[in-house]
């Protein structure tokens, strides 16, 4: 993984600015992998528990008051796990 986006990835959090990354790509491409890697080099505090797989789980996370700056959530199957009608009733 380059270390010049990691750097402007910390850059972001050191200045407050929120980031999110979407990874796009085939079945069995590697994008969770890349997503929990990425977790793994940016928040030295992430773990399993910042893995989620519906909106339900996303929002509870953010709600749980157990998150601090800099944590990083990988919502995992996000196009799977938020149908467009649901994400509106649940947040």
């Amino acid at each position: 993984m380059s270390s010049k986006y990691i750097d402007l990835i910390r850059d972001r959090i050191r200045r407050d600015k929120n980031l999110i990354i979407i990874v796009t790509g085939e079945t069995g491409s590697g994008k969770s992998t890349i997503g929990i890697r990425l977790g793994e080099v940016l928040d030295p505090s992430f773990n399993i528990n910042h893995i989620v797989f519906s909106a339900e789980a996303f929002i509870n996370l953010l709600n749980s008051g157990k998150l601090k700056k800099g944590n990083v959530i990988v919502f995992d199957e996000a196009g799977v796990g938020i149908p467009a009608k649901e994400w509106y009733d649940i947040s």
